[in-house]
């Protein structure tokens, strides 16, 4: 397979939607979320007891509701701290240049360079603007589509998908 060169520019919207993505791709992050809202919906049931069913079930439907959205909101402001101090890293807004070859995924950025192994690279999924790939210390490399041309994001997507486990992109009609 013959390697793959390009070079992306990531803007501080594409770190945060990046960001975003690889959390709501997380079945962890999604499982804390709902499990943590049954919890304490339980709870909320469980103590409206001798309120009768129609109070309890309510009670529990409102709290659940309510701690989805307490969950929402710290999950947004944490993705947001987390693209805030990305964007402080040196040469973080800078031009990347991704190599992708049967040996791995080559870096080289402002700030440095390296190879990593394909097996290092647990999943790589694709938005409507973007194709994440997750590392399997789930550090994401985050690179818009919008800097590629049509033909390389289609080599792009064949070596990942040789190379990497999950792989989950749109369809072609979808990314036209």
């Amino acid at each position: 397979m013959s390697e793959v060169r390009v070079e992306v520019r990531r803007t501080r919207g594409d770190i945060f939607k990046g960001i975003l993505a690889n959390s709501l791709h997380s079945p962890s992050t999604l499982a804390w979320c709902v499990i943590g809202a049954l919890i304490v919906a339980a709870i909320a049931i469980t103590v409206n007891g001798d309120e009768g069913l129609t109070v309890m079930l309510m009670a529990g439907a409102i709290v659940f509701a309510g701690m989805l959205l307490v969950h929402a909101v710290v999950l947004l402001f944490c993705i947001w701290l987390a693209a805030l101090q990305t964007w402080r890293a040196r040469g973080a807004l800078d031009t990347i240049r991704y190599t992708f070859s049967d040996q791995g995924l080559a870096i080289e950025a402002a700030s440095g360079h390296g190879l990593s192994h394909w097996d290092t690279f647990k999943r790589a999924f694709e938005t409507r603007s973007l194709l994440v790939i997750r590392h399997q210390m789930n550090l994401v490399h985050i690179l818009p589509k919008r800097d590629l041309a049509a033909d390389a994001l289609q080599r792009v997507r064949a070596v990942l998908s040789v190379h990497v486990k999950d792989v989950r992109f749109q369809s072609t009609e979808q990314t036209a």
